[in-house]
């Protein structure tokens, strides 16, 4: 095992930092830095999933958002002492018999 995949398996701080150094140096053209470059490929791909799920959970997220206001437009009121037993009884008969209650 390489120096490289050994720090890969063993500090998950220090390995992506080297490779950020030794990527930025060749960028700079000056690099005899080696790569580990299968674990940096799979990491970079890994990340690229994680980003499309976050993506997909954050859109999913403001489609029920955008979803649930477009059904509270067609939706009575709640009461607002939701937790009362009584005052969600009486919002209910109100509903079923709305011309039958003492107001």
């Amino acid at each position: 095992m390489t120096d490289l995949r050994k720090l890969y398996e063993t500090d998950t701080v220090a390995w992506p930092e080297h490779q950020a150094a030794a990527v930025r140096a060749a960028a700079l053209g000056g690099s005899h830095q080696p790569f580990d470059l299968e674990n940096l490929v799979a990491e970079m791909e890994d990340l690229a999933k994680s980003l499309r799920r976050r993506l997909r959970s954050q859109i999913a997220r403001i489609i029920q958002h955008h979803v649930r206001l477009e059904l509270a437009r067609y939706r009575p009121p709640q009461p607002l002492a939701a937790h009362d037993p009584a005052s969600a009884a009486r919002y209910q008969l109100e509903h079923w018999f709305p011309e039958e209650l003492p107001r």
